[in-house]
């Protein structure tokens, strides 16, 4: 594409030097005509393609300024594209990945401490209840969260079931620094007696954890994990997950200890879940749930 019309231009510049120097032309306009008068001729014939020569090759030069300065501006700007957008927008792309990874490493966390904490718990309660010394316990998967999945996070879930996560998040805390007294004691005595106070200080809390209705327990670590694992699911439709977990839901003990424990504020409360969630009040009371979520 001739965006300066510098190929018609260059076109008629040939068109008219090809003119000016046929020499068949020549030939016609002198013949039969003395040399002064050939020359006169020659000249008026040549003075209008002269002029247009000369007013071709001065608008050629200034079609080739502008392009050049076309050319020169359009690779200034692409640099400063290159050098201002695309570093962001590659550290965006990074950025977002990284989000997704740290997510999915989060929801795997999650699987692997309701596990362990199913483990932990069996191990204590068989070693109390046939006198065995206590096993070493194994530590919960604390995952780091940055800034930015906190918010996403928040944003996904609505401010209620992040606190009901921010929750989870803590008690696994709270079970981990127990598991580092018990682990330290056994280093200083073994072997160590499953009803060593500080074994039946962390069992206590695991029994609090394990026991208790959606009233007297603000965390269930069993029915409330797979509670948060289908939150992840419903929330994050990216989240790789494999058959065991695709049969998960939030039960309504749950979604009544989610209720009466994290509050409810409807503009916080995802789309999907409302209905779930007034099914929920409803099964503990008739009619509740459609007068309390509307």
């Amino acid at each position: 594409m001739d965006l300066f019309g510098i190929k018609k231009v260059e076109k008629r510049i040939l068109e008219i030097k090809q003119i000016l120097g046929d020499e068949g032309r020549r030939k016609d306009m002198a013949r039969g005509v003395a040399m002064p008068t050939f020359e006169g001729r020659l000249k008026n014939a040549n003075r209008p393609l002269l002029a247009e020569l000369e007013g071709l090759e001065t608008k050629r030069k200034f079609a080739h300024d502008n392009r050049n300065l076309f050319v020169n501006v359009l690779t200034i700007t692409i640099a400063l594209f290159v050098a201002f957008f695309v570093p962001s927008w590659e550290i965006s792309l990074q950025e977002k990945h990284r989000e997704k990874t740290d997510i999915q490493s989060l929801y795997q966390s999650i699987i692997a401490n309701e596990d362990i904490f199913i483990s932990n718990f069996n191990t204590i309660k068989y070693a109390q209840n046939n006198g065995l010394p206590m096993s070493t316990p194994e530590f919960h998967i604390e995952f780091p969260v940055s800034e930015n999945v906190h918010k996403k996070l928040q944003r996904g879930l609505g401010i209620d079931q992040y606190r009901f996560l921010l929750y989870f998040l803590n008690q696994t805390e709270l079970l981990n620094q127990q598991i580092k007294v018990v682990r330290g004691a056994m280093a200083e005595s073994s072997p160590l007696s499953a009803h060593d106070m500080r074994v039946r200080s962390f069992y206590t809390t695991m029994e609090s954890l394990e026991n208790g209705d959606w009233e007297t327990a603000k965390f269930n670590y069993i029915h409330d994990t797979s509670c948060i694992l289908y939150m992840f699911q419903k929330t994050f439709p990216s989240i790789e997950i494999n058959e065991r977990e695709s049969t998960i839901s939030c039960s309504t003990e749950s979604l009544n200890r989610l209720f009466y424990h994290f509050g409810f504020i409807r503009a916080e409360i995802p789309d999907w879940l409302v209905p779930e969630l007034r099914a929920a009040l409803n099964e503990r009371e008739t009619g509740l749930g459609d007068r309390l979520i509307q």
